[in-house]
């Protein structure tokens, strides 16, 4: 009797709604999710087409997007291509979206009906090209109800797992730097870049270069960008293993958008990742010294952005909390302190925004791939 009424009770629970969830990112399958994924590739589309420099982005319940690159740590990419059904043009500029709607409108091409056969590829200043590309390798893109593009790939993400990327992160200290040695001034850069005598005539200036010199003053640090090193044997490509150093410091620096930071944490991690691979988690850098760092620092420059950061839920782009939650757990398993010195442009608003209402999400149901990721991947 006991048996049978535990069995019952087994049975009762079981069809019991569970208040729990667990942290699921699952990547749609593309014979049985091909509906879904021909509705999300029509509001990638969509989004596209409608995009305006103006429009602003809300953390996970608008849609959103943003350029990633390539994943190859390299120098700065100089040139990119764009190809579609046919159709190529190049381009020394900028890779973003209004670049992208100048290409689609100058040739004549439907996004909606062509969506799935634009190609990028990129080129770097050693004049070497990446392999073209689909255009969702390269981009980062929410839906309101818990859809995102995650390397390439299409997949769907529960409230949990959005949770549970904030709630790393926030254990992760920032700073943000205002009036400190660290601002970031474009005319400012132009002039020390002349006195300098590294300036040099063109279009688009290389601010980046620019601020890694001023910085290596600041911060008494020697300058590796952009020297690359080889990675590895067996190898074909190329990396810096940070971007500034010292004889316990690496400093990795990034200028643009929260899409833009992702590769500073790529750089970041690729150089962890060959770090573990030494015998004495040591990293070799410029003019061949071999140094044991104890800290990452990451300082990131917004480019755009009008207010400081108050809190991670700020920052508009998922996959860059992903990647740095990933690596703030990778350093600390090898001792390694995490640092991040957020700069701005001196047109940037120190009044703290109001902080958003509680964001609400929307769960459709989920695709049939039951599979759980418990942690970030």
């Amino acid at each position: 009797m006991q048996i049978s009424e535990k069995l019952v009770e087994l049975e009762n629970i079981i069809k019991t709604d569970s208040k729990v969830q667990l942290p699921r990112l699952m990547p749609l399958d593309k014979e049985r999710d091909a509906s879904k994924i021909e509705d999300l590739y029509k509001s990638l589309a969509q989004a596209i087409n409608d995009f305006e420099i103006s429009h602003s982005t809300d953390f996970f319940n608008v849609p959103s997007f943003y350029l990633l690159g390539t994943r190859i740590i390299q120098t700065d990419f100089s040139k990119f291509k764009i190809t579609c059904d046919g159709k190529r043009a190049e381009f020394d500029e900028e890779l973003n979206i209004l670049v992208l709607q100048e290409f689609l409108r100058e040739k004549s091409i439907d996004i909606f009906s062509s969506i799935r056969n634009i190609n990028i590829a990129v080129e770097y200043s050693t004049g070497d090209w990446t392999p073209l590309k689909t255009l969702t390798e390269y981009l980062e893109f929410v839906t309101a109800d818990n859809f995102c593009l995650r390397n390439g790939k299409w997949c769907f993400f529960n409230n949990a797992y959005s949770e549970r990327v904030l709630a790393e992160v926030e254990r992760i200290p920032f700073k943000n730097n205002i009036e400190s040695s660290l601002r970031f001034n474009k005319s400012e850069l132009i002039d020390f870049a002349q006195q300098s005598g590294i300036y040099t005539e063109r279009r688009r200036q290389p601010y980046e270069d620019y601020f890694n010199a001023q910085l290596e003053n600041i911060l008494s640090a020697t300058c590796q960008h952009p020297n690359a090193e080889k990675f590895e044997e067996g190898y074909s490509f190329r990396f810096e293993p940070c971007d500034l150093f010292t004889d316990e410091e690496l400093f990795f620096v990034k200028i643009g958008e929260p899409s833009d930071f992702a590769t500073a944490v790529n750089q970041a991690s690729l150089t962890l990742q060959k770090m573990k691979n030494s015998l004495k988690n040591t990293i070799e850098v410029k003019d061949g010294r071999i140094i044991s760092p104890k800290k990452f620092v990451l300082i990131l420059v917004f480019d755009k952005r009008k207010t400081i950061v108050s809190q991670w839920s700020d920052i508009k782009s998922l996959n860059f909390l992903i990647l740095l939650s990933s690596l703030k757990n990778d350093l600390s398993l090898s001792g390694i302190v995490l640092q991040i010195e957020f700069c701005y442009e001196n047109d940037i608003d120190e009044k703290t925004p109001t902080p958003p209402a509680p964001i609400k999400f929307t769960i459709p149901t989920p695709p049939s791939d039951d599979s759980l990721l418990a942690s970030p991947q």
